[in-house]
């Protein structure tokens, strides 16, 4: 049960985010691609990597938080 409620948690915080958010987050955290790799893969620098990581988490906790 406690799993169920867990998949339905992720599902509605990947609900929130844009596609290129939820890209990144479903590369880095679900298939385990390190930022620098995701960079080079997706044409953008790491700067531009770890911001766009750190306003989407930013998010989550956000909309985590309002649950």
């Amino acid at each position: 049960m406690e799993k169920i409620e867990n998949k339905s948690i992720v599902d509605y915080l990947l609900e929130q985010l844009t596609e290129k958010q939820r890209k990144l987050i479903k590369a880095v955290f679900i298939n385990s691609i390190n930022l620098h790799q995701f960079s080079k893969l997706e044409g953008i620098s790491y700067k531009v990597a770890h911001a766009r990581q750190q306003a989407t988490l930013k998010k989550m906790y956000k909309a985590l938080s309002r649950l």
